[in-house]
């Protein structure tokens, strides 16, 4: 006989209810698969489950239980769920037979089964909705993300666990652009006075800004408030200026990875928009930095480069466990003073006259593949928010089949091509 609670025995006979599930509040549901939740309250043995089970199947003529895969489960001493499937010799019937009203077994009280629903689905894929920023020439390397220059950014507003990490100079995260955005610095103390924000802030923006950025950091569209979405972390490794010492480099590295190593659900997109000549000792620390992102399940995004020359003469560009990436004008020609070479740049992102975020709430336009690198970040976090089982090799590999080449371009270059975000809206 079911264990039912003495508060719940005060009837001499069950409640009269239906088993019509509703659909939970998520974007898709298994439309032949229900999930009944049952109070532990009243049914405090698995055994009680199983009999209350067979009385659903004895009453309702389209659901089965299969003893092949057991659906009977446990949640922290609170309630049990329990997964019925739709009978196949009664599939015409898509569950109306649980509209009909039943008389509970054993003096059950409707409260004893708060909730029943649709199984709902998550996928490896993820479709969000689609939205339509219109933009202006100023926001041109917003616009040019989607892989059309139109005065308009397209996109699909995507959840998932994907936050932005900025090795760069300071930020300012007190800006409406990251308005409702969880964020915080992976610096133990106070940055040195010579520490700048500008060059950050300005990066962070193209990552995440709600209006200039390509992975937003809140929705904007269709919404009474900003909604969190994409969060972010920085470290300071450039506090002198604009010049960064390596130890503040090194450290904000092992900073950013020991955060990924905590918190593991998460996928973390570093952009590191600062670089170098590459020599043979930077070239086995950045390797190695390399090697434990991609071992902590991060990804990296660095720039090509200002200096008019070949990608694999400069670091970290060099390292294949980096996407490295150059720049192009709202011509979509490579900028003159971009680092180029098809070996080391994997691809190119819009970096000439990015309007961008500002600290104290300003905005304006920088020039750099450290613009770039921010841009393209943005697309490496919406793919992982999409499908947060890509690899690095399947990243690259997305960003050189949806790209486009860049004009004017010598042929001495290689392939130079410019990816966007096929994002199916």
């Amino acid at each position: 006989m079911l264990a039912v609670a003495t508060v719940l025995l005060a009837l001499a006979n069950g409640d009269s209810r239906t088993f019509t599930p509703q659909v939970l509040d998520v974007r898709d549901h298994h439309k032949e698969r229900v999930w009944v939740l049952l109070s532990s309250k009243c049914f405090e043995a698995e055994d009680d489950v199983h009999n209350f089970k067979d009385s659903l199947l004895d009453s309702y003529s389209c659901i089965d239980y299969n003893d092949e895969r057991p659906k009977i489960y446990k949640h922290a001493g609170k309630s049990w769920s329990l997964w019925l499937e739709k009978n196949e010799f009664q599939k015409d019937q898509k569950f109306e037979c649980l509209n009909k009203n039943v008389t509970l077994p054993n003096k059950l009280l409707s409260e004893c089964i708060p909730n029943v629903y649709y199984e709902p689905l998550q996928h490896v894929t993820q479709e969000g909705t689609c939205r339509d920023q219109g933009t202006s020439s100023t926001y041109w390397a917003t616009d040019i993300l989607d892989g059309s220059l139109n005065l308009q950014y397209k996109y699909s507003d995507l959840s998932g666990n994907v936050e932005a990490i900025v090795l760069d100079t300071d930020v300012d995260p007190v800006h409406v652009e990251f308005e409702g955005v969880d964020y915080g610095s992976l610096f133990p103390g106070t940055p040195a006075p010579s520490t700048t924000q500008d060059h950050g802030t300005h990066v962070t923006g193209s990552m995440v800004g709600g209006t200039v950025g390509g992975c937003k950091g809140w929705r904007t569209s269709g919404i009474a408030a900003p909604v969190p979405n994409t969060n972010f972390w920085w470290y300071p490794v450039c506090q002198l200026g604009s010049s960064c010492a390596w130890n503040d480099i090194e450290a904000g590295y092992n900073a950013a990875i020991t955060r990924m190593l905590e918190f593991p659900a998460i996928k973390y997109v570093i952009n590191f928009s600062v670089g170098g000549s590459r020599t043979p000792t930077n070239e086995v620390q950045y390797n190695e930095f390399g090697s434990r992102i991609n071992s902590a399940g991060g990804f990296w995004v660095t720039s090509a480069g200002n200096s008019a020359s070949d990608t694999c003469s400069f670091a970290p560009a060099f390292t294949t466990w980096a996407i490295s990436v150059g720049s192009y004008t709202s011509s979509q020609s490579p900028s003159s003073f971009s680092n180029y070479g098809e070996e080391c740049t994997d691809t190119w992102g819009p970096g000439s006259n990015v309007y961008s975020t500002l600290p104290g709430g300003g905005y304006g336009f920088f020039s750099g593949t450290s613009m770039a690198s921010p841009n393209v970040a943005s697309i490496v976090m919406n793919l992982l928010k999409e499908n947060r089982e890509m690899t690095l090799a399947q990243i690259k590999e997305y960003l050189d089949t949806n790209s486009q080449p860049l004009v004017n371009v010598p042929g001495s270059w290689g392939r130079t091509q410019r990816s966007y975000w096929n994002h199916g809206c």
